[in-house]
């Protein structure tokens, strides 16, 4: 249907469309948040393996009363993802005291870590949600626009 028949209709209006300025915007917060939670993301990978290394050896070259309790890597990053998760099934616990010290700082370290990323991916979730809604919106008030243009044209006020 011809564009100028729409503009000339009494009370009907084109739906507004997203200027320019607001789609880069948009595009601008969608990017700087994927870098954000692929950062968070990273980093977490970073602090998984750096717990990993550092419990295998903590817990198996040890010396001391208990002598080390010869933790494979598989078990030293199941404690480390089961500490940075706050779950702590207990099935695995630090017999040195360097062990506790440095399971003490890790938790702190990481669980702030771990609460920052689901903090950014629900940010991200939420702004992606809020665009399609728009997007959604828009496309429905075009549809309409087009239906009640096309009605009008029907009943001859064109």
């Amino acid at each position: 249907m011809p564009e100028q028949y729409l503009k000339n209709l009494p009370g009907l209006k084109e739906p507004d469309a997203k200027s320019p300025e607001e789609a880069k915007k948009t595009a601008e917060g969608v990017k700087e948040v994927t870098i954000k939670v692929g950062s968070a993301i990273l980093f977490l990978a970073i602090l998984l393996a750096i717990g990993t290394v550092s419990f295998h050896l903590l817990e198996t070259y040890q010396e001391g009363p208990m002598e080390g309790q010869n933790w494979t890597y598989l078990d030293s990053f199941y404690f480390s993802a089961m500490t940075l998760t706050t779950i702590g099934y207990g099935d695995l616990s630090p017999s040195h005291d360097m062990s506790k010290l440095v399971t003490v700082f890790y938790a702190f370290f990481g669980v702030a870590l771990v609460l920052y990323l689901l903090g950014v991916i629900a940010k991200w979730y939420i702004e992606r949600s809020v665009q399609f809604e728009e997007h959604e919106i828009r496309r429905i008030k075009h549809i309409l626009y087009r239906h009640e243009a096309q009605s009008k044209k029907k009943q001859g006020k064109l």
